[in-house]
């Protein structure tokens, strides 16, 4: 098995350029999962900057698929003394897979102090009960634990088309993966449940993430000692075969971390 702590340690980047092969065990369908090749990614960001500033915001196109031997190259395209803006592009064998944008940005001092998201009422970990598994359920998903914390389940035709999950990785050495550490990490959790989307079917369809933004709302979290984070993901419209969808997550002491968007393609 491919754990995340060493397969992040193995990369070899020089220059902001690394080679490797996709692991099987972070596939999705036929392609790597998505937090992982933001994760990816991101550490190649961190090693071309030598000494990056905390990461601020991330766009992601997911273009093709990522699969055998994959090349990461990095293009730093401005590194100021606030605000350094990277360019990341992987390669697969079947061409460009993603492209991603890294914003890193310098703390400042402000008198603004405001978080407006605080964790929704949901089954803590210690109550709640295992995530729903699949039929097929991709190869990725073994890589974490996740329990179901509130909302609908997938293929429920449930009305808020809403999920809460809470999600850890297996790997208990996760957030000390690669010089990207802790956002390594969390990036490769963000994107573990399914698109919501799923939740109002009756049935399983393809769907596929074509974009993902990521704003980092607190970059140096309190860590809860059994490693849970609490995700949520919200399709907001469907229609003509793309679904639009809000994300967050939250620490297990209810700080706000991560705020998201994806555009999902749903092939039904």
């Amino acid at each position: 098995m491919s754990l995340f702590y060493d397969l992040m340690h193995d990369l070899d980047v020089k220059d902001g350029l690394a080679t490797c092969e996709a692991p099987e065990d972070w596939l999705q369908g036929r392609t790597l999962y998505g937090g992982i090749l933001a994760a990816l990614s991101h550490e190649i960001a961190c090693n071309s900057l030598g000494s990056p500033l905390p990461l601020r915001s991330i766009q992601v196109a997911y273009i093709g698929p990522a699969s055998n031997s994959l090349t990461i190259k990095a293009t730093v395209l401005r590194q100021g003394r606030s605000v350094s803006y990277v360019s990341v592009d992987l390669t697969g064998d079947k061409g460009l897979a993603t492209r991603s944008l890294f914003c890193f940005g310098a703390a400042r001092s402000s008198n603004l102090a405001s978080r407006t998201r605080p964790l929704p009422d949901v089954d803590t970990p210690q109550v709640a009960k295992p995530f729903l598994s699949l039929n097929n359920q991709p190869q990725f998903m073994k890589n974490f634990d996740m329990l179901m914390a509130g909302g609908d389940i997938p293929l429920s035709q449930g009305p808020s088309a809403l999920m809460q999950v809470w999600v850890r990785h297996k790997d208990n050495r996760a957030e000390r993966a690669g010089q990207g550490g802790l956002m390594n990490a969390l990036l490769a959790v963000a994107d573990a449940l399914p698109p919501a989307i799923i939740t109002t079917l009756p049935e399983l369809v393809p769907l596929s993430t074509m974009t993902w933004q990521v704003d980092v709302l607190c970059h140096d979290p309190v860590i809860s000692p059994n490693g849970w984070w609490l995700l949520e993901s919200h399709a907001q419209s469907a229609a003509e075969g793309y679904s639009a969808q809000k994300m967050m997550v939250w620490s297990e002491d209810g700080t706000p971390i991560l705020a998201g968007r994806q555009a999902v393609a749903v092939f039904s």
